[in-house]
């Protein structure tokens, strides 16, 4: 599928990977603007695939990719989303205009905008504001509790999947992620933010979207067809937003 409005040809592609970290610079021979990618809870940046291949002759893409997450090494010590945005500035110099991130990637692209440099975001279903846990989930922390306080959990692991799959260093960076909103910070992100939720998403659901939406109106928010994972199954929908939002951005 082409997106209906056509500009310059870009050159020949190309790219090249560096370091052991895996930074992986995916790039056009060609003065575009750049967006920097930043992937959700241990993915690989090749879930903006899709994005890229519908958006590569109008933007220059930038994958990094986090340390610990996707099978890549795991990070020196327990990373909070502020030492990830962190670790991309240093990879990156801070040589692009925009940021895309799904998901926990949300986190760390705010950490970025609030503590580095006022970039323009773009978060698809970002987990950036304190959830309300449901009765069920208050029930199952109860149960939890009590049970570990008796002494019945035995070997038994209990909590998220994310949780379970994590050890070591990663699980303690997953503890520092959950743990970790930005509900009294919202209002200093700019009209140059766009918040894309899917109405089928359970992990990050729209109402959080809307939450935010009431702590800081100069944000955009769009609601789309799609689920969490609406980035790989629904992706053209969402490049069609990317690309009108960064081209009113010019």
């Amino acid at each position: 599928m082409q997106i209906a409005i056509t500009f310059r040809q870009p050159s020949k592609c190309f790219c090249y990977f560096f370091d052991k970290h895996f930074i992986n610079y995916i790039g056009e021979i060609m003065n575009k603007l750049k967006i920097l990618c930043i992937p959700g809870w241990n993915e690989g940046c090749n879930v903006f695939d899709k994005i890229k291949n519908d958006l590569k002759d109008f933007f220059d893409f930038i994958y990094v990719e986090l340390p610990g997450f996707n099978n890549n090494k795991t990070p020196p010590y327990a990373f909070y989303p502020i030492d990830y945005a962190k670790y991309i500035f240093e990879k990156t110099n801070n040589e692009f205009d925009f940021i895309l991130a799904h998901s926990y990637g949300g986190k760390v692209a705010v950490e970025y905008y609030l503590n580095i440099c006022k970039v323009p975001l773009i978060l698809l279903a970002p987990s950036i504001i304190k959830p309300k846990k449901t009765i069920i989930v208050r029930l199952k922390i109860f149960i939890y509790k009590t049970r570990k306080k008796l002494g019945l959990l035995k070997n038994k692991e209990y909590g998220s999947k994310d949780f379970i799959n994590s050890s070591g260093i990663m699980r303690k960076v997953f503890m520092n992620a959950i743990n970790t909103y930005y509900d009294n910070k919202l209002d200093q992100l700019s009209s140059k933010t766009l918040l894309i939720y899917g109405d089928k998403d359970k992990q990050t659901p729209f109402k959080e979207g809307k939450k935010i939406y009431k702590i800081n109106k100069n944000i955009r928010l769009v609601k789309i067809d799609g689920d969490h994972f609406a980035l790989i199954n629904k992706e053209f929908q969402i490049s069609k937003l990317i690309y009108k939002f960064v081209r009113e951005d010019l």
